[in-house]
């Protein structure tokens, strides 16, 4: 499984098994980009089960013939850690092999023995204990919204605050995947980024990692809500309840497809019958209260800091350059010593000053060290038969998609280079340098501040990604169901996706784009495993890029919208 790009970067021993899952392709004059959900699936997706990877990355087990299958590499929470939009289809007693994930066709198999080779084929695991089904969203998850969501989620408090509606079932499928980010029905064919849409950076999973009012899944829960995110987020989990799907034509297309299967593939099945239907809800069961760990009240004389006095600490250390070669260069401004307190009330001091790059990382920068790498595409929605995405290489944007040990590389070559120590900033440095002196939870003000000419923040911009069109171009007024991502809609900070670092106004310290742009690796741990990232990104709203909030990813982990910026110690 580790052989081939498809995995690349992924240590060995993190893939635990394959989710296998087969498709049922649209009956003639059925299909469409949103028949079966969202920017999600062209296909109902049926999981068929999952088998074990062996230590060694081998794997061998049965599946139906004469059907068309797609695998997925999970971890030991059973996020697919790579995405396979294709298929393969195996004839009756027919036995087909992968060299790896991804692997080019010209690629030779391994000539060592392999665990897998040793052994008898596997028979796959059913999914949760239960049929082989089409997955629906209103069988599969509305069941985990009823017991654990709809107490604070009705649609009453619905209707006075906004917040989603995953009571009424009519509304709760639209309510809840714009918390999810997944690659569209037509999304970039080219092979994806490892863990590129990993359900870990999907805000659904990363709000309930934080402990959202103590809400905790159980087991069965968790794994229907991954899965509903590893398989796009269907809402449909049948043809015959698609739009149109139960129209006498319809139904006629479905029973011939049925027969022509029973006849020349010898599959006696109907993807059709709903073998666990929601017949009623499932009793809420509110989360057990959590009491509130009492607040630090740690006080110092010496904060929040006059923006003046702010300004005066800097005095006497001008900012310097470095010349990275080929034109590029680093600016860096001088951070002072001192002591804030944090968002929890805790006195933190920074006993020594440093030097910060006043920006991201740019791509620019980077190719210095890297010539020829590519920050690489952001998917687009709908479709796009012209262009693979949007393209993200400009060489003013900030580097993206480069993992904590990636950085690590980085600062060690620039660390040759000006013979000089030069590292990522720890949480701590990340934050005072944030502030500046604040004691806001944005450097320029309140989380409800106009953010404008501060920050790269999820603005009104992201109505343009609802498109149409063979080359899509941005709709005038979309509906809600194609402008779904949450965001401010009443601020423009005049980009959509990522900015040229530098271009909004800097905080008192000097530094650009410390809220926003892309969220930033820092030198701290978050838990073991994950390293801290800071500042939110283009894709958040301004309380997920707060000065005191945090994220953490594996270091080895290569994330859509996460950079870093440096410090060389004075």
């Amino acid at each position: 499984i580790y052989a081939g790009p498809g995995l690349a970067g992924v240590p060995k021993g993190h893939v635990k098994g394959i989710k296998v899952y087969k498709y049922e392709y649209a009956p003639r004059r059925m299909g469409g980009h949103y028949a079966i959900g969202m920017e999600g699936p062209w296909d109902v997706r049926t999981v068929l089960g999952t088998v074990p990877v062996n230590e060694d990355g081998s794997v061998i087990f049965k599946a139906p013939a004469n059907t068309p299958i797609a695998f997925a590499p999970i971890d030991a929470e059973g996020k697919a850690l790579q995405m396979m939009r294709s298929w393969t289809t195996a004839m009756p007693g027919e036995v087909v092999s992968c060299v790896g994930c991804h692997e080019p066709q010209s690629m030779s198999p391994v000539s060592r023995p392999t665990i897998a080779s040793q052994m008898a084929p596997k028979k796959l695991t059913p999914w949760l204990g239960g049929p082989v089904r089409g997955f629906s969203f209103n069988r599969e998850i509305q069941p985990v919204l009823d017991q654990h969501c709809v107490g604070c989620h009705t649609s009453e408090l619905a209707k006075k605050d906004g917040r989603p509606d995953f009571q009424d079932m009519k509304k709760s499928y639209s309510a809840l995947h714009p918390y999810v980010r997944r690659n569209g029905p037509e999304g970039d064919y080219h092979l994806l980024t490892p863990l590129e849409f990993h359900a870990d950076t999907s805000e659904l999973i990363q709000i309930l990692e934080k402990g959202h009012y103590n809400v905790k899944l159980d087991k069965v829960s968790e794994e229907r809500l991954i899965t509903w995110i590893d398989m796009n987020v269907p809402l449909h989990g049948s043809w015959s309840e698609a739009p149109g799907g139960n129209n006498p034509r319809s139904q006629g297309f479905i029973s011939r497809r049925a027969e022509m299967r029973k006849c020349y593939a010898d599959l006696d099945i109907n993807p059709e019958e709903v073998l666990n239907p929601y017949t009623e809800r499932v009793a809420y069961v509110p989360p057990v209260a959590k009491p509130e760990p009492p607040k630090a009240t740690d006080t110092s004389s010496h904060w929040p800091i006059d923006p003046q006095k702010a300004k005066r600490m800097q005095q006497g250390k001008n900012p310097i350059e470095v010349d990275l070669g080929n034109g590029a260069i680093m600016k860096f401004v001088y951070i002072p010593a001192g002591e804030f307190i944090t968002e929890e009330g805790k006195k933190t001091f920074i006993p020594k000053g440093y030097w910060m790059s006043n920006t991201e990382v740019s791509l620019r920068q980077f190719r210095q060290f890297k010539p020829d790498y590519k920050n690489g595409v952001y998917d687009m929605h709908y479709k796009d038969q012209v262009d693979r995405g949007y393209y993200m290489n400009d060489p003013d944007f900030p580097v993206i998609r480069v993992s904590w040990d990636g950085t690590q590389d980085f600062c060690n070559w620039l660390s040759a280079k000006v013979k000089r120590k030069v590292r990522l900033p720890t949480e701590q440095q990340w934050e005072w340098a944030c502030r500046a002196g604040s004691a806001y939870p944005m450097n320029y003000g309140k989380i409800e501040d106009n953010f404008a000419a501060h920050a790269n923040l999820s603005d009104v911009n992201m109505k343009k990604m609802a498109v149409k069109g063979v080359n899509p171009k941005p709709i005038k007024n979309p509906p809600p169901s194609l402008d779904f991502i949450p965001k401010i809609a009443t601020v423009d900070d005049g980009v959509l996706h990522l900015a040229k670092v530098g271009s909004y106004q800097p905080n008192i310290w000097g530094l650009h784009d410390m809220h926003g742009n892309v969220a930033e690796w820092t030198d701290s741990t978050y838990k073991p495993g994950k390293k801290v990232i800071r500042g939110g990104s283009w894709r958040d709203r301004p309380y997920r890029a707060a000065a005191g909030y945090r994220l953490g990813f594996p270091s080895w982990q290569r994330v859509y919208n996460v950079g870093f910026r440096i410090i060389v110690e004075d």
